[in-house]
């Protein structure tokens, strides 16, 4: 797995949302599911593991989760899609590999809330993209992405604060991968001062 890369701004010059993803397999243990807020801190990872940065385009980036009435109680079933005008030779082997598989996703909402999507026992939210090609003047290229998971739950907050895992916040704060040693040498100062 690795960061999404950045989109050639010959595909695309719009604006753009940052999430993260990390692969279930990698989490050793988090909090039980029905837990209404959750910090990064509380995900415990393998070791060498890490947070990977991606990005769509914004006004594609959208979270539902509708409910069904069922014999067995009352799912949701989220879902967090997008778009990402990026049609690159290693964009393509990204999702590629990526493709149906599950990972917990931190992503902001509308109401500009930090959710995670997924939980750990292998219940990660599943991955899934296509090739797409808008139908808009430019012809824009790309890939549509969704990551679905069913749960008995809502979605619990995700609670960043400079504290916490600094890929995460760093994601959540838009910094780029270049800068990403920056923010991180900066968290650490602020951890060595608390």
């Amino acid at each position: 797995m690795t960061n999404w890369p950045a989109i050639p701004t010959m595909q695309f010059s719009g604006i753009v949302k940052h999430f993260a993803y990390l692969p279930v397999g990698n989490v050793l243990s988090m909090p039980r599911p029905d837990r209404r807020q959750i910090a990064p801190l509380e995900i415990a990872r393998a070791a060498n593991t890490q947070w990977f940065e991606a990005i769509a385009q914004a006004d594609t980036l959208a979270y539902e989760a509708p409910s069904e009435l069922t014999k067995n109680g009352t799912p949701y079933g989220h879902q967090l899609r997008g778009f990402v005008p990026n049609c690159s030779p290693e964009m393509e082997r990204i999702l590629a590999a990526m493709n149906g598989r599950r990972y917990l996703v931190a992503f902001q909402d509308k109401n500009e809330l930090w959710r995670l999507l997924g939980n750990s026992n292998s219940q990660g939210a599943r991955f899934n993209c296509s090739m797409q090609i808008t139908a808009n003047a430019d012809g824009t290229s790309g890939f549509a992405f969704s990551f679905t998971l069913a749960s008995a739950n809502l979605l619990p907050e995700l609670l960043l604060h400079p504290a916490d895992d600094a890929q995460v916040y760093a994601i959540a704060n838009n910094y780029t991968l270049t800068t990403y040693a920056s923010a991180r040498a900066g968290i650490d100062r602020l951890l060595q001062t608390a």
